[in-house]
């Protein structure tokens, strides 16, 4: 048994970066989302990182395929996650659409040491249908950002984010 989370249409403004995950962008869909170790997607210099997770075509949010994150009952400490593995300058607010099928929540992250740590994680009570949240950083932040997204477990089981904007 799974329980999975979508991340679809990340914008980036004020710094160049724009992606909705489709595979005109690179983003390859696949069908095996239970990867142990991380994979990248997403083109060249500006790849998505996935732990238990892929870009999939199954019920997309937003266009006809997004970045899925999973967790599965029979792995209870292994929690999906996406992240940037490249960096975005002055990153001050990330916008994004995200929604459940099991009451699996998300919680955001960033990192200003290239990924080494996350700090800031604010957790998005997510529901069954896409809804706009924001996950906002320091304002005056003049740094490289990376920018994560795991799976939070509620007392049940998944979720789905998407339409991103990073400001």
């Amino acid at each position: 048994l799974y329980e999975h989370n979508k991340v679809v249409n990340a914008v980036y403004y004020e710094n160049g970066y724009s992606s909705d995950f489709e595979s005109g962008e690179s983003f390859k869909a696949t069908t095996s989302y239970n990867n142990t170790s991380e994979i990248a997607f997403g083109p060249a210099g500006k790849q998505w990182k996935t732990y238990y997770g892929t870009a999939s075509t199954t019920s997309p949010l937003v266009g006809s395929q997004s970045m899925q994150i999973r967790w599965y009952t029979n792995a209870s400490s292994k929690l999906g996650y996406i992240y940037t593995n490249f960096t975005i300058y002055g990153v001050n607010t990330i916008t994004f659409k995200a929604a459940n099928t099991n009451k699996l929540n998300v919680t955001v992250y960033h990192s200003l040491d290239d990924g080494a740590t996350w700090i800031g994680g604010q957790l998005f009570e997510l529901t069954t249908s896409s809804t706009t949240y924001t996950y906002t950083i320091d304002p005056n932040i003049a740094q490289n950002v990376r920018i994560k997204f795991q799976l939070t477990l509620p007392a049940t089981n998944s979720a789905i984010v998407d339409d991103l904007l990073i400001v």
